[in-house]
């Protein structure tokens, strides 16, 4: 390709989807990655034969939609795992299960009744923004429900509280590049009703080689039409001229773009044009990855149970076991604990390996602390534990209300 490269800062799934798309126009295009390999959030660790994901456990891609059709096809051809998702709150005693198949009929009669008033009651025009996650959910499955399940969890998750946290936080709303809400298409209860029973018992999507195969298959496809993709990148500096970047310098190597898309996080583009802008909030999120030997397989029908009980410092639980089955090592486990922290001076990975009682902070024996109903000690120590840490960017959280 001749002519000066449209730069794409950041190698995650953004990133990747749009250098194939530019490569395969014909136009040069350049992907700089500040990490070691190009996948962002999307990407698989393998520990002692168990496969873990960094950030979206599977995928579903049975809907329409520009970026289903673009992952469905990148998987053509390709050996997929796909099974009925479900996923589980831990608390009160008992694991929740979502979507709810048939578990509502087993609630207490108590959030029966007010799930169930929830869902008839009439609503007005909406309360004025900003609405909280608070006031959105606890609304629709009722307040009793809603403070046993999802009060503290989002508290966990979000470190900050949910009347604090505005409702898109929820809704994980589509924005058009200038931050404008994309259009919402309204149906009336019966639509609404048909949607969520179709997805009461959807099969997601999973690479039988974990995640990790996605942007290892998007990269090939960038280089096979002539696109450059840099890895390792631990500097780069912007130069502006009249409003435009006319020069990308990444770690000494000096860049004349046509154009430069940044899809890395918002603080380092204002660290690369020397802004004074205020950083972000954010959150650190660390996963502790830990495989265990067993004797036998235990059913795991779960990919993921969120634990809201704040003695139990992890808010998630992620169990490779429910996606890999048969197909992963018969002698081992994993598990992947999510962690989230306010600041954490930690590596962003690290290996560990000893008995689980040398543990700082947890033991063996007690595997209740986890909130997890069904687990005995384990006859043997755990050969091995990483933990990743990763940073999750939230919006400022405006006072919410009413």
């Amino acid at each position: 390709m001749q002519g000066s490269p449209i730069v794409i800062v950041g190698g995650g799934i953004a990133g990747l989807a749009c250098a194939v798309r530019l490569a395969e126009a014909g136009r040069p295009c350049l992907v700089l990655e500040r990490a070691d390999r190009v996948g962002g959030l999307l990407r698989s660790e393998t520990l002692d034969g168990v496969v873990f994901d960094y950030g979206p456990h599977v995928l579903f891609l049975d809907v329409p939609g520009v970026g289903e059709n673009f992952l469905r096809q990148t998987l053509t051809g390709r050996p997929v795992i796909r099974h009925p998702f479900a996923f589980a709150v831990a608390a009160g005693g008992r694991m929740w299960q979502f979507p709810n198949h048939l578990d509502f009929l087993r609630y207490p009669l108590r959030y029966k009744i007010e799930a169930v008033r929830a869902a008839l009651k009439r609503r007005g025009a909406p309360p004025p923004e900003p609405i909280s996650a608070e006031l959105e959910l606890s609304e629709k499955c009722g307040p009793g429900l809603y403070d046993l399940l999802f009060r503290d969890l989002f508290a966990k998750k979000a470190l900050t509280p949910p009347a604090a946290l505005h409702h898109h936080w929820l809704a994980r709303v589509d924005r058009t590049i200038d931050n404008a809400k994309e259009p919402f298409v309204r149906r009336g209860k019966a639509a609404a009703v048909i949607a969520a029973l179709s997805r009461l018992r959807q099969r997601y999507w999973y690479p039988a080689g974990g995640l990790g195969d996605v942007p290892a298959l998007l990269a090939r496809r960038i280089e096979a039409a002539g696109g450059e993709i840099v890895t390792g990148v631990t500097d780069i500096a912007l130069t502006r001229e009249n409003g435009r970047i006319t020069t990308i310098t990444a770690d000494g190597r000096a860049i004349t773009p046509a154009h430069v898309v940044w899809t890395a996080p918002l603080d380092t583009l204002n660290a690369a044009l020397g802004s004074d802008a205020p950083a972000l909030p954010s959150v650190t999120m660390r996963l502790v990855m830990l495989t265990y030997n067993r004797s036998e397989r235990t059913p795991r029908p779960f990919v993921y149970t969120y634990h809201p009980d704040p003695a139990m410092q992890a808010n998630r639980v992620y169990y490779p076991e429910s996606i890999f089955r048969e197909r992963g090592p018969a002698d081992r486990e994993g598990l992947c604990l999510e962690i989230n922290l306010e600041d954490a001076a930690e590596p962003e990975a690290k290996p560990w390996s000893g008995p689980w009682p040398t543990w700082p902070g947890w033991d063996c024996t007690r595997c209740p602390p986890f909130g997890l109903p069904g687990w005995s000690p384990c006859p043997r120590p755990c050969p091995s534990i990483r933990w990743i840490t990763r940073r999750s960017w939230l919006p400022p959280p405006p006072r919410c209300g009413r």
